[in-house]
């Protein structure tokens, strides 16, 4: 969709289409339908050349973990629509299918992955981007757990040789615990917090193209979402 999604820190927010390939609606792996419906007197802007805002539908089994995610960010970005971004419910497949790592499915599973949901902001062209993952467990050590673990992935992943760490630069976030992380280059740049609160597990990813320093971003949009956590 865009240069900076060669990174593999970025996971659903890099598709160009759903699940649904296209169609009205998006359909996640345990059969949970995300409706989409068009309101041509909505507010709210999207990166679309439409003027009607398209707006998401949330699966009521997981309407009480969305409500945890906020819907405006710091950088001021347009939300994008769950069909559009391949964001939205995440089960267990979705997650893993998201989490590039040779082996997602096993953090997921031994931390007590339970249920997610992501949300995605971009500019007109998908050049800026803002992407919340939030994972629920069953326990707060299992959301630690995870936590940590995938702080060690993505910097491994992210690196010029994958598994070789080094190359991605850490940066202080005033969240207990919270891991941040920034990679710049003359192509791409992206800065990610990974950080957990009670039962939840969070990535707050930030990406744009060229050199741009993402630090202060990506805490921004990890504090709007610590916010909302209980």
């Amino acid at each position: 969709m865009l240069a900076v999604c060669v990174l593999s820190v970025v996971g659903a927010a890099c598709s160009s289409g759903g699940a649904g390939g296209g169609t009205s609606e998006s359909t996640v792996n345990d059969g949970s339908v995300i409706g989409t419906t068009t309101d041509p007197s909505a507010t709210t802007a999207t990166p679309s050349s439409s003027a009607a805002a398209t707006t998401t539908t949330i699966d009521p089994d997981y309407a009480p973990l969305a409500a945890l995610l906020p819907t405006n960010v710091p950088s001021g970005l347009p939300l994008e629509p769950d069909r559009l971004a391949d964001t939205g419910a995440t089960n267990l497949a979705k997650a893993i299918q998201d989490d590039v790592s040779a082996d997602a499915g096993g953090p997921l599973r031994s931390s007590g992955f339970v249920i997610g949901y992501q949300r995605a902001w971009a500019d007109a062209n998908a050049v800026k981007q803002n992407t919340l993952f939030v994972y629920k467990f069953k326990t707060p050590a299992g959301a630690a757990q995870y936590a940590t673990s995938r702080a060690v992935s993505l910097e491994n992943e992210n690196s010029p040789i994958a598994g070789q760490a080094g190359s991605v630069g850490h940066f202080p976030v005033l969240i207990p615990g919270a891991v941040g992380l920034h990679s710049e280059s003359t192509q791409s740049s992206f800065g990610a917090v990974v950080f957990s609160k009670g039962v939840y597990s969070v990535v707050a990813v930030t990406t744009d193209a060229g050199n741009v320093d993402q630090s202060g971003n990506a805490a921004a949009l990890a504090a709007a979402q610590n916010l909302m956590l209980p």
